[in-house]
């Protein structure tokens, strides 16, 4: 909301302070005033305003040039919700959009973003329970077991840079994919290896880690940023990237508790192999994307020397 009130305030010369909504300037008391209380009380109504209002301080003002006109109308029937929003945007803004939606990379980085994200939190929440019940750990060693997937990551994050420059020259899509594909072996050997005793859970857990974290900087940061920069749209690109990663989080919990209920704990083993399979394999889609469109701005460089 601090972009309407920013826009209000410079139409109305007013201050900021002085170009505040009603009440308290939130989407909720905005409502309230049009008319709309009685609907407010439900409290899944009252999480998707926090969650559009946060999203629209966030997003927008890194999106959107300063002339944006954004009303939010909001009319509620017996039936359902209808959403109705008023934009206004420059040429800019409409170019990053459709740069958003129609760029190549964008899905095949946004599902390999989720398929990685799926996959962490995944370990971080159910590692140390999957060690004390599978592999009779007590309490004490799963708890702390399970913080060598994270060490990994963090050891990962800053080797996958240091062998991206020196041996791939620079081609950190690529980097990320091979990451990705060790990422799904060691996960299946951790798995298969499970019974065989503490050092090598540790082992495959650091090596997994490594290849599962360590790409996800990379994923939401420098490849992102540098697709973004071909159209002048790194934020929006990041935010996409990162906003649809978003859902692995999300998901996650459902699913590996309903098939670890239905198929026992080697259920969710096999589900992560195969998300990190599958993010591989968009990976390298991008990988492959990534090499055609360099191939063509070298030959253009060719073409006009």
């Amino acid at each position: 909301m601090g972009v309407v009130k920013a826009d209000l305030a410079n139409v109305y010369s007013l201050t900021r302070t002085r170009a505040r909504l009603p009440g308290h300037g939130s989407l909720v008391t905005l409502c309230r005033h049009a008319g709309f209380l009685g609907y407010w009380k439900s409290i899944s109504i009252f999480a998707v305003l926090l969650f559009l209002n946060g999203t629209a301080q966030v997003q927008l003002q890194s999106i959107f040039t300063p002339d944006i006109k954004l009303i939010f109308m909001i009319s509620i029937c017996d039936c359902g919700c209808h959403w109705y929003f008023s934009l206004s945007l420059s040429s800019v803004s409409i170019r990053t959009w459709n740069f958003r939606i129609y760029h190549r990379m964008i899905p095949e980085l946004c599902w390999a973003s989720c398929c990685v994200k799926l996959v962490r939190y995944c370990m971080y929440m159910w590692l140390p329970m999957y060690l004390n019940q599978a592999l009779n750990y007590t309490p004490y060693q799963a708890g702390y077991l399970s913080t060598v997937f994270e060490i990994g990551g963090v050891l990962g994050t800053a080797m996958l840079g240091f062998c991206v420059n020196r041996f791939l020259q620079g081609r950190i899509i690529y980097g990320v994919t091979l990451a990705l594909f060790g990422s799904t072996v060691f996960m299946a050997l951790f798995q298969y290896t499970g019974h065989m005793g503490l050092m090598v859970n540790a082992m495959f857990m650091l090596l997994a880690g490594a290849c599962n974290c360590g790409v996800d900087p990379y994923l939401s940061g420098s490849i992102t940023a540098e697709i973004g920069e071909r159209e002048n749209a790194q934020a929006a690109t990041s935010g996409l990237v990162n906003g649809f990663g978003g859902l692995g989080p999300i998901i996650e919990g459902p699913i590996v508790g309903w098939i670890a209920d239905k198929y026992g704990w080697a259920g969710p083993f096999y589900m992560m192999v195969g998300m990190s399979l599958l993010g591989s394999l968009t990976m390298l889609k991008a990988s492959r994307i990534d090499q055609s469109i360099r191939k063509a701005q070298f030959m253009g460089t060719l073409t006009s020397a």
